[in-house]
C-alpha cells in the first residue's frame, strides 16, 4: 500500500489555445468541407480489422473494496485520509494536499502490460480534482508512474508522467476537454479503463483512457517507464483546489505474470537513483564519484528506495569503505515494532543489534576479530521472517560472522543505510562510502 501526494500538476496552453482558435477547417474544398481526397480517407477500410492488444491479458488481481484485505491500508495523515467506508474505498484530500496514488500490497508488482478496470461511485469536492488509475508505478529507485484521470465536472482528461526527470511536476503526455465527461456517474456509478502497453524503460509504451465504454484519450510516451503495479489515482488540478473525497468501489487488473519478488541495484553513479542528499545539522550524505560518501558526527540513516510491501525474506549487500574506529556502518531493517542493526566497526568487529520501539539498544550477538580489517568490506545482512520470529544474519566478505533469532520485529517496512558515532567518541567525525548495493527478496 503506497500512497502520498506528489508535485503539482503542470498547468497546460491547450485550453487557452482551444478557446481562442475555436474550430477550425483544414483541407476545405471551397463550400466548408472536407476535400475529395480527405473523404476518401475517411471512409472505413473493411479489410483492416482493429486488435485489442489488451484482450489477451489475464485478470491477475481483483478487489471489490470493501475491506483491507489486500493491503491497500488506512492512514489519516495532514494531506490525505484512507478508510474502508460503507460504500468502497474513500480516498480525501485536504486542502493543500496535491497528486495521490495507492496500490495494494497483494500483487506481481513487475507487471509490464497492464489493463486496469475502476468503478468510482461518488465524489465529492471542488470542481479542480481528477481521479482514475495509475499505472507502471515503480516499486524501488525513484518514485515513476503515470496517471490518467478524469473530472466529470469539467469534461477535463488528463494522461500525466511522474519520473525522476520530472520529480515534482508531472509532464503532461495528453490532455484536453470532452463535453461527454461533464456530469458522468452522477447518478449511477461510473467504470474507467486504462491500459499500459508496451516494454518501457525507455522504449515506447501506449497508453489509453476509456469511461463507460467510450475512448477518451490515447497517446504514446517514446520514452516509457519500465515495468510496475497498477492502482488509484486522485489529483488536483490547481493548488487552492479544496478538500474532495473520491468512493472507489472495485478494481480489476489484467496482465502479463509479473513478479512478486524484488531485485534492486545501484552503483551510485546516477545521483538520480533514488537516494536522498542528507544535510540535517549532524550528518551529510551525497553521491560522489560513483560512491555514496557518508559524513556524521553522530547517527546517520537514509532510506534505500525500495516502496512496499517490503520482502519478509531477503538479502542486503553493500560495500563499505572508511575508517570504522570508535564508530559503526551497515543496515539498519525497519519493522513497525523496532529495528535491527547489521553493523561491523574497527578490529573485525561485527554485530547484531535491535531498537525496539519502547526500550533500549540490545545487542543480539557480536564478534571482535571475526575478519581482517583492511579498511573496505563487502557486508551482507540476511533476514527471514515466517511473521512469529525472525531469523537474522550478518556476513563480512562472504563469511558468516554473527546470527541470531529474535520475536521483538517480524513486520518490515523498509531497509536503511545507517551508521553511527560511538558514545564514547563524541566530537567524532564518521567518513565512509558506500558502493555496489544490491538487494533481493522474495514477495
Amino acid at each position: 500500500m503506497m500512497y502520498r501526494p506528489t508535485g503539482r500538476r503542470v498547468a497546460s496552453s491547450l485550453f487557452l489555445t482551444l478557446a481562442l482558435l475555436g474550430l477550425t477547417a483544414c483541407g476545405d474544398n471551397g463550400d466548408g468541407g472536407p476535400s475529395d481526397d480527405e473523404a476518401a480517407a475517411d471512409e472505413p477500410n473493411e479489410d483492416a480489422v482493429e486488435e485489442d492488444p489488451a484482450a489477451d491479458l489475464d485478470v491477475i488481481f481483483e478487489d471489490d473494496l470493501d475491506d483491507d484485505r489486500n493491503g491497500w491500508g488506512e492512514a489519516e495523515t495532514a494531506d490525505y485520509v484512507t478508510v474502508f467506508g460503507a460504500d468502497g474505498y474513500e480516498i480525501s484530500l485536504v486542502s493543500e494536499a496535491d497528486d495521490f496514488y495507492s496500490y495494494p500490497d497483494d500483487g506481481p508488482f513487475e507487471v509490464v502490460d497492464s489493463s486496469t478496470t475502476i468503478e468510482v461511485d461518488d465524489r465529492s469536492g471542488p470542481e479542480d480534482r481528477f481521479f482514475g488509475v495509475s499505472c507502471r508505478i515503480s516499486r524501488t529507485g525513484p518514485l515513476e508512474y503515470y496517471s490518467l484521470t478524469v473530472n466529470n465536472d469539467t469534461g477535463v482528461y488528463q494522461i500525466a508522467k511522474w519520473s525522476s526527470t520530472s520529480p515534482e511536476e508531472a509532464e503532461i503526455l495528453d490532455e484536453g476537454e470532452d463535453e461527454a465527461l461533464v456530469g458522468v456517474g452522477a447518478d449511477d456509478p461510473v467504470e474507467i479503463i486504462a491500459t499500459c502497453l508496451g516494454e518501457g524503460d525507455g522504449e515506447p509504451v501506449d497508453l489509453t483512457l476509456s469511461v463507460d465504454g467510450a475512448d477518451v484519450a490515447a497517446t504514446t510516451d517514446e520514452e516509457g517507464l519500465g515495468a510496475g503495479w497498477s492502482g488509484l489515482a486522485v489529483g488536483a488540478g490547481a493548488e487552492d483546489a479544496g478538500a474532495e473525497t473520491v468512493t472507489f468501489t472495485s478494481i480489476e487488473i489484467r496482465g502479463d505474470e509479473g513478479s512478486s519478488d524484488l531485485a534492486f541495484e545501484d552503483d551510485f553513479s546516477d545521483p538520480e537513483s533514488g537516494f536522498a542528499s542528507v544535510d540535517d545539522g549532524v550528518s551529510l550524505a551525497d553521491y560522489t564519484d560513483g560512491v555514496y560518501v557518508v559524513e556524521t558526527e553522530g547517527v546517520f540513516t537514509t532510506a534505500v528506495p525500495i516502496r512496499a510491501p517490503f520482502p519478509q525474506v531477503g538479502t542486503a549487500t553493500v560495500t563499505i569503505a572508511g575508517d570504522l574506529t570508535d564508530a559503526f556502518a551497515g543496515f539498519c531493517l525497519a519493522g513497525t515494532d523496532g529495528q535491527y542493526e547489521f553493523a561491523i566497526s574497527a578490529d573485525g568487529y561485527g554485530s547484531l543489534g535491535l531498537y525496539p520501539t519502547t526500550a533500549e539498544f540490545q545487542i543480539l550477538d557480536e564478534v571482535t576479530g571475526g575478519y581482517t580489517d583492511d579498511g573496505t568490506h563487502r557486508i551482507t545482512a540476511g533476514w527471514n521472517s515466517d511473521g512469529t520470529s525472525t531469523n537474522l544474519d550478518l556476513y563480512v566478505d562472504d563469511e558468516r560472522i554473527a546470527s541470531a533469532t529474535d520475536q521483538a520485529v517480524t513486520d518490515f517496512v523498509g531497509l536503511n543505510l545507517c551508521g553511527t558515532v560511538s558514545s564514547d567518541a563524541a566530537g567524532t567525525t564518521l567518513t565512509y562510502t558506500n558502493s555496489d548495493l544490491v538487494v533481493s527478496g522474495e514477495g
